[in-house]
């Protein structure tokens, strides 16, 4: 937790939750023998001064090396769905039911894209995700997990065709958070922009809360930093603090801290994200906790336990 500790000390927050990846085909999501050992490594650090305060949202992907979108067809949704996968799925269940905490769990995020099996790819439908996503649910609500588990329902914010990503909602029973995935891949292109006008469709932020109260989270969003320069990034994440309030539903923000999106990539990246998120920031009126986590495990960036990604959470006080 080195690496995440060394930011959440740069922009003087701590982080509150910690996320990571976890696939259904490599060992890593060995329930009793490693997601133990990565949640007790996970939700036991001390940064910006503040020990042991965090929360984990594990990102639950079925599907196994060499993690091709249409190639890979380890895990179909039906098969899912008919309970071909029920003896690996129970485990997690039994396991998160002992739990003395909870966490997040995010299982086939993105479905909306093609770049995932269980997503627009190999003949999917969304009857068949959803019946899948209702079918894991069930699992863990038999255990009596669904006290400690909630679950993160979370499409992109945008796909090529165009697909409306409410065709996917389980709905509200099996879902606890709804959520988006959203990058700009340009900082003249804010925030705000992404959830809104320059997403297809457009607008998914206003279509998603209009369907369901439950609370969002961005589970993964940046901003891409060639194509603009550190001032340019600095000003992107002060404009995001101040575009929140635009968004009242969501309670929680995910970055994804790698390659050209990494905070340390540039000062102007550091300078913004403490100017917005900074524990003593001016607009710390509008956030009460954000969170990130970036590199947590030295794994490979999909096998497994491992986060190419920084997760940042915060509060609204509205």
């Amino acid at each position: 937790m080195n690496a995440t500790a060394r930011i959440d000390n740069l922009i003087n927050r701590s982080s509150y939750i910690v996320q990571w990846y976890q696939n259904w085909g490599d060992g890593s999501g060995d329930w009793n023998n490693n997601v133990l050992r990565y949640l007790k490594i996970a939700l036991n650090f001390t940064s910006a001064g503040a020990p042991n305060s965090h929360m984990a949202l594990l990102t639950w992907q079925p599907w196994a090396p060499h993690f091709d979108a249409t190639k890979n067809v380890d895990y179909p949704l039906t098969n899912i769905a008919n309970g071909q996968y029920d003896a690996y799925i129970d485990t997690w269940a039994k396991g998160a039911a002992l739990l003395p905490y909870s966490i997040y769990l995010r299982p086939m995020h993105e479905m909306d894209g093609d770049w995932y099996p269980w997503g627009q790819v190999n003949g999917n439908t969304a009857d068949q995700y959803i019946a899948a996503w209702r079918h894991i649910w069930s699992r863990f609500n038999a255990t009596g997990a669904t006290k400690n588990v909630k679950f993160v329902w979370c499409p992109n914010n945008s796909n090529r065709p165009g697909i409306d990503q409410r065709i996917f909602y389980p709905g509200d029973q099996y879902v606890d958070w709804i959520g988006l995935d959203a990058y700009s891949w340009d900082p003249k292109y804010s925030f705000r922009q992404t959830i809104s006008e320059n997403a297809v469709p457009q607008n998914p932020y206003a279509r998603l809360t209009n369907m369901t109260s439950k609370p969002m989270m961005i589970a993964e969003f940046g901003v891409n930093q060639t194509g603009g320069t550190p001032s340019q990034v600095e000003s992107w994440f002060i404009q995001l603090s101040k575009d929140m309030s635009l968004f009242p539903n969501i309670q929680a923000l995910v970055y994804f801290n790698a390659g050209s999106y990494n905070l340390t990539y540039s000062q102007g990246s550091i300078d913004g994200a403490k100017a917005a998120f900074g524990q003593y920031c001016p607009s710390k009126k509008v956030f009460t906790d954000h969170a990130h986590s970036d590199s947590y495990f030295d794994s490979s960036s999909q096998g497994g336990a491992s986060s190419t990604m920084t997760s940042w959470i915060r509060h609204l006080l509205f």
